[in-house]
C-alpha cells in the first residue's frame, strides 16, 4: 500500500496504522485534540505543522490537573498526549513524524478523521466537511448529514467511544480500503440483531 498521512484526532489513527503494520506517517500519534482545536490546527495543516510546540500544565478545558503532558502547537492549539512521559519524547517523535508526512507523503494521500468527542458540535462538523480536503470521514452517534459521515450508535448517547475502540467499531460500518485508495465513503449494511 502506498504511503497515507492519517490526520485524526484522537487514537483512531494510530489504531489505523497498526491495523494496516504500517510505519507512522503522521505526527498525530498517541494523543488526543479537543474538536475546536483539531479543526484549527487542519484548517492550515502545513502552516500549523511549521509552528513550535511549547508546554502547559493546565488545559483551557478543564480545571483538573492532567497526568500527561500538554503541548501548545503556536500557543494556542492545543494537543494532549495521553501516551507520552516527556516533553523530549513527544518533541522527538512530533519531529520524526511530522518529517516522514511532509517528505514522503503525497498531499492526496492525507486521509482526514473527526469524531463528536471532546467539544464536538454540529458546527464543528460542518466546518469539518467544509474543508477542501479530498479524503474525509467523520463518525457520530447522530447523523451530521453530510456523505462522509457514518452514524454509529453505543450505550453512551452523547458521543461516540474512545479512538481505540471507535476504530474497531467504525470498519464495519464502511469499506476501509476504498476510503483508503481515494474512492470516497461507501457505507456497509449494518445487520440489525
Amino acid at each position: 500500500m502506498k504511503k497515507i498521512a492519517i490526520i485524526s484526532n484522537n487514537c483512531w489513527g494510530t489504531e489505523l496504522y497498526n491495523y494496516l503494520n504500517m510505519p507512522y506517517f503522521s505526527p498525530l500519534i498517541g494523543l488526543y485534540i479537543h474538536a475546536p482545536c483539531f479543526l484549527e490546527f487542519i484548517s492550515n495543516l502545513k502552516e500549523n505543522l511549521q509552528k513550535d510546540i511549547t508546554f502547559s500544565s493546565t488545559s483551557k478545558y478543564s480545571t483538573t490537573l492532567k497526568a500527561y503532558p500538554i503541548g501548545l502547537l503556536g500557543g494556542n492549539i492545543e494537543i494532549h498526549f495521553v501516551h507520552y512521559s516527556t516533553h523530549k519524547e513527544i518533541l522527538e517523535k512530533w519531529e520524526t513524524r511530522k518529517n516522514r508526512m511532509l517528505n514522503e507523503v503525497d498531499d492526496d494521500r492525507y486521509f482526514f478523521k473527526f469524531c463528536d468527542r471532546d467539544h464536538a458540535s454540529p458546527r464543528l462538523f460542518d466546518k469539518f466537511h467544509s474543508l477542501d480536503y479530498k479524503n474525509k470521514i467523520s463518525f457520530s452517534v447522530r447523523h451530521h448529514g453530510h456523505n462522509e459521515n457514518i452514524e454509529i450508535k453505543n450505550a453512551n448517547e452523547r458521543m461516540v467511544i474512545d479512538g481505540k475502540n471507535l476504530f474497531y467499531q467504525s470498519i464495519h460500518h464502511f469499506d476501509l480500503n476504498d476510503w483508503l485508495n481515494g474512492n470516497g465513503v461507501n457505507k456497509k449494511q449494518i445487520s440489525k440483531v
